[in-house]
């Protein structure tokens, strides 16, 4: 379980390396397409780690927060670079990028259904709220 969030950053330096080696015509947008997704991807399966042992409403609600959160990101990400200049051929860097993402988001999604299946079964949620419906 601790491997999880390693993943996308291995699945994301595999893709630079293979990148590097063979040198296609869009080198640099494709490695930033793939930096972008892979990073923010390995940030969003680590925010679900940190709540896999909560109850089962919480880890489903940050697992949902953290995909939209990855989602969102991206083409953030994605404008950022757009604009300081990074990216020469701005259809390429789109076409990877969104193809990076897909990617990622399996990804993402398989390490969201094993952190579910792990969490504590129940449907109260966890903190404050526990004292008061307990008390009622």
């Amino acid at each position: 379980m601790k491997s999880l969030p390693i993943i996308p950053l291995i699945l994301t330096l595999v893709a630079m390396f293979i990148i590097d080696i063979r040198q296609p015509a869009h080198a640099r947008e494709v490695e930033l397409a793939c930096l972008i997704t892979g990073t923010l991807t390995t940030v969003a399966a680590c925010v679900m780690i940190l709540v896999r042992r909560r109850s089962t409403m919480t880890v489903v609600q940050t697992a949902l927060g953290a995909t939209v959160g990855q989602m969102m990101l991206t083409g953030l990400g994605g404008v950022i670079v757009y604009g300081m200049g990074f990216v020469t051929n701005l259809q390429a860097f789109a076409l990877w990028l969104l193809a990076f993402f897909w990617i990622q988001l399996i990804v993402l999604s398989l390490i969201s259904i094993r952190v579910i299946r792990q969490a504590k079964p129940g449907g109260q949620a966890d903190g404050p709220m526990d004292r008061t419906v307990k008390c009622l």
